[in-house]
Order: structure tokens, then sequence, then C-alpha cells
């Protein structure tokens, strides 16, 4: 009885050990389905770029050279992001043998997605070679518009569909967490509980923060896809990114200011600098679209790169996802280090080099509720257990003395009683 005692009080932190071991894979591999998105996205962006180069002759050739060594740094980040996602698959899989279903439905869309990237590299590679040895875009387009699109535009439906159900599966997990540590009440169990709610406000505001970094990356390869293809449905997508653009920031910042968490200055400045730079790139597309109707085709090219590129890099994505979540924003924003550019975005202003975005300061938390709940939850369990193990061993060493108190006693008496 007394070890079923022991094994029903322990049972609550069983199960909560057993859901946090669950959830370190699980929120690193929604980290890592999000960045593996937004690289393929930014290198998509990139080699779209090369039927974009503006000039003729030297100047083209010199262009296409920047825009070449783009590509390199975000494909080693998809494929970098793309082999951690695939490890925490495998570690996900392993402890959560009983949603066998799940996980074979999500390992089929990772490799999936793997198969479709793979495919990408060896057509980008003709689209350089064919850019550099033409005298003119034509070529290079025409191989974008019959061979890589429809792809593209598969593996970034896949890559976002893959990122949402990470996101999915670890705010399940942080919820069955939450429920598992309802049943942890001895030692650290309020805090416990109230760091809980605080890693819930860290993932709810981390995906709120890749989705609106997604929303703008897209935004920024629909731009170049209406100059590319000039197809009457781009202005629309545009103009609907914008709205959803807007609508994504407002929600984010309505979870970023309601954050349990204490001291969130900080992240509601760099909200502020978001805002700014959202007016400024909406702004600039909504330019960039009457340029193009009134056939101002080479002014709305210039536009996208000398405008859209350094607020998408240097602000947007500095602030959202983070500085230490990409390559180097300087050489992706096509910008010298000494642009005005550099210093009016999320780098002026005081701010350090390398400072965190706000997804990337809501993973670093959500890192660090975790392990601290971790080591509370250790502590818990072995406080409790010493404590159970104790009162369960003089539960029953009582009855032992008490009956050997008795005996004793009813032979005093006895002996008493044959003296007397």
């Amino acid at each position: 009885i007394s070890i079923l005692i022991f094994m029903a009080m322990m049972s609550p932190y069983r199960k909560a050990k057993k859901q946090i071991d669950l959830l370190e894979p699980q929120v690193k591999g929604a980290v890592a389905a999000e960045k593996f998105d937004r690289f393929c996205a930014l290198e998509i962006k990139e080699v779209i770029d090369l039927a974009l180069a503006a000039g003729t002759g030297k100047a083209r050739h010199e262009e296409l050279d920047r825009h070449s060594i783009h590509i390199g740094p975000v494909r080693a980040g998809a494929e970098a992001t793309l082999r951690e996602l695939q490890a925490m698959m495998k570690d996900i899989e392993q402890l959560s043998p009983d949603d066998a279903e799940g996980m074979r439905e999500g390992m089929r869309l990772v490799n999936e997605a793997e198969k479709l990237y793979k495919g990408l590299e060896p057509i980008e590679e003709v689209i350089l070679e064919t850019a550099r040895n033409s005298e003119d875009n034509e070529a290079a387009s025409a191989i974008i518009n019959r061979q890589y699109l429809e792809k593209a535009r598969t593996i970034l439906s896949i890559t976002e569909q893959i990122s949402q159900n990470r996101e999915a599966e670890m705010e399940a997990g942080i919820s069955r967490l939450s429920g598992e540590l309802n049943g942890v009440m001895m030692y650290s169990g309020p805090k416990l509980q109230d760091t809980t709610r605080y890693m819930n406000a860290s993932a709810s505001q981390s995906a709120q923060g890749r989705a609106f970094a997604h929303l703008f990356v897209q935004q920024l390869i629909n731009a170049e896809l209406l100059l590319l293809t000039r197809q009457e449905e781009y202005p629309f997508r545009i103009r609907d990114g914008n709205r959803d653009i807007r609508n994504a920031l407002t929600f984010w910042a309505a979870e970023e200011r309601k954050d349990p968490e204490p001291a969130r200055t900080e992240e509601l400045q760099q909200i502020k600098k978001l805002v700014a730079a959202t007016d400024e790139f909406q702004n600039n597309a909504v330019r960039m679209l009457d340029l193009m109707a009134s056939g101002r085709e080479l002014e709305a090219n210039h536009l996208i790169e000398k405008s859209l590129d350094p607020i998408i890099y240097l602000q947007v994505l500095a602030l959202s996802a983070g500085r230490g979540s990409l390559p180097d924003l300087t050489t992706l924003a096509s910008l010298p280090p000494s642009s005005p550019e550099l210093h009016n975005g999320a780098l002026g202003d005081g701010d350090k080099a390398d400072s965190q975005g706000l997804a990337e300061r809501d993973e670093s938390e959500l890192q660090s509720h975790l392990q601290f709940i971790k080591g509370r939850l250790t502590r818990a369990m072995w406080l409790t257990a010493v404590l159970l193990s104790l009162i369960l061993i003089t539960a029953v060493a009582s009855p032992v003395f008490l009956s050997r108190a008795y005996n004793q006693a009813m032979r005093e008496i006895a002996e008493r009683k044959r003296t007397a």
C-alpha cells in the first residue's frame, strides 16, 4: 500500500517531467521550421532578382554579381535549419510514441519539402548561368517562368504549413505542461505555474513575430513577381498583403502589451519602430504600384531595390526576426556599410548591432523559462520523494514501535503482579 501511495503522489511530477522533455525538441523544431521557411523565401527572392538586374553591359553584370553572392548565405541557412528540423522531428518521434500517425504526417511534409528544395538548386544554377551569359534578362526570366515559379510556390506553401504545424504542436505542448503542473503543488508549484504562463506568452509572441516576418518577405516576392510576370493578380495580392501585415502587427503589438512579465519597455519600443517601418514599406509599395500602372517599370524596379529591400532587411527582419537568425543583413540589403540607411532603422538610435529581434528575444525567453521549469521541477521531485519516503517509512515503522512498546508494558505489568 505504501508503494502505491508513493507512486500515486509522484505521478504528477513524472508526467510533468515527461512533458517538459518532449517540449524541448518541440520548441527547437518550431524555431527551425520557421527559419527554414524564411530562408527558402529569401533564397527564392534572391533568385528572382537575377532576372531583374538593371542596366546593360558591364553595369548589368556588376548587378548580377552583387545579387548572386546573396544566394549562397541564404541557401546555407536553409540547409542548416532543415537538418536541425529533421533532427528535432526524430527526437519528438522517440519521445512521443503515442502520436505515431501525427508524426508520420509531419515527417511526410518535411521529407516532401526536402525533396522539393533539393530540386531548386540545379534550376537556380541554370538561371544564374543563363543570366550571366545573356545581354538582357529575357532568357533568365523565361526559365524562371517555365521551370522555377511553380516549384517555388509549392515549396513555400509546404514550408509555411510545416512552420504552422510545428508552432501549433509547441503551443499544445505548453498547454499540456501547464495542465500537468496543476497537480504539482509542493515546492515551487505556484512559481512553476507563473513561469508556464510567461512561457505561453513568449510562445505566442514568437509565433506572431515569425508570421509577421514571413508576410513581409512574401510581399517583397509579390512585388518582384509583378515586375517579372506583369500579371494582373499581383497588385491585388500586394494590396491584400499590406492589409494582412497591418492586421498581424496590430495583433502582435496587443500580445506584447498583455504579456504578464514586467519590464517590457524595450519590446514596446521595438514595436513602435516596426510600426514606422511598416508605414514606410506600405507607402513605397503603393508608389511602386502607381509606377507600374503608368508604365514606369524601371523606376518601380529601382524603388524595390533601393527602398523596399533596405526596409525589409535592415528594419523589419532586424527588428522582428533578429539579426542573429539571418546572414549578413548589410550584404543582403545591397548596401555598403557606410550607407545612411544602416543608421535610420533597426540599428539606429543607439541600438547595438547585435541586438535581438522581438521574435528572437521571445525565443530566448521561451528557452529560459523552459530551463527554469525543468530545474525547479527536478528539485521539487527530489524533495517530494524524500519527504514522502520519510512519511511512509514513519507510517510503516510506527505500528512496529508501538507494538513493541505495548508488549514491553504488558510484560512489566505482569512482572509487578507476580512480585506483589
